[in-house]
């Protein structure tokens, strides 16, 4: 499957879930994942958050928020970002690296999508 059609699937199935825990390594393909997925929306800017840790893309009826941890090395740097009023002003929120917060996010319903690419394929799981 394709990132487009994986993207095209969770949104067809997400069913007013607001938060999509994204995991696989450096380069697998993440955000490049989050971008096929706004686009459906007609966001077509999407970037990494690496640097500036979060950012917020809105379109006439969509709002998405999509969030990297991979530089938060302690939990109250998490506590700073207020993750949780993005959530709930958006209709979904991405986070990448969401190990470094998990424990804070239980509140929310959970959907994890594993980015796994070997050397032959790149493999998307999406867990409900």
């Amino acid at each position: 499957m394709e990132l487009a059609e994986a993207a095209d699937y969770l949104r067809e199935n997400l069913h007013g879930r607001k938060l999509v825990f994204l995991y696989g390594e450096l380069g697998s393909g993440k955000t490049a994942f989050v971008r096929a997925y706004a686009k459906q929306f007609g966001i077509s800017n999407v970037m990494s958050p690496t640097f500036n840790l979060l950012h917020v893309y809105r379109s006439e009826s969509f709002i998405m928020t999509h969030v990297d941890l991979y530089r938060i090395e302690k939990e109250k740097h998490f506590l700073e970002l207020n993750l949780e009023d993005y959530i709930d002003d958006s209709d979904v929120t991405f986070v990448e690296w969401p190990e470094r917060a998990k424990s804070l996010l239980e509140k929310y319903p959970l959907t994890e999508v594993r980015i796994v690419v070997d050397e032959r394929c790149r493999r998307i799981n999406i867990l409900w």
